[in-house]
């Protein structure tokens, strides 16, 4: 096995990079490691396409 044990969806994503309390606690009460997560093609694609999205948030 290659260590992964989360898919992360796009709201998911999104909510990790604002800080939303909501997901932050999701993230702390199932103890997850961002070594344990991946994002599907479809995934990256939507948050590429996300309008208004900056160049800092595009590297990231």
């Amino acid at each position: 096995m290659n260590g992964i044990s989360y898919l992360l969806d796009t709201n998911i994503i999104i909510g990790m990079y604002q800080k939303s309390a909501e997901v932050m606690a999701l993230m702390q009460a199932k103890q997850v490691s961002i070594s344990q997560c991946a994002y599907s093609g479809i995934t990256r694609m939507e948050l590429l396409s996300f309008p208004g999205i900056t160049e800092n948030e595009e590297r990231a």
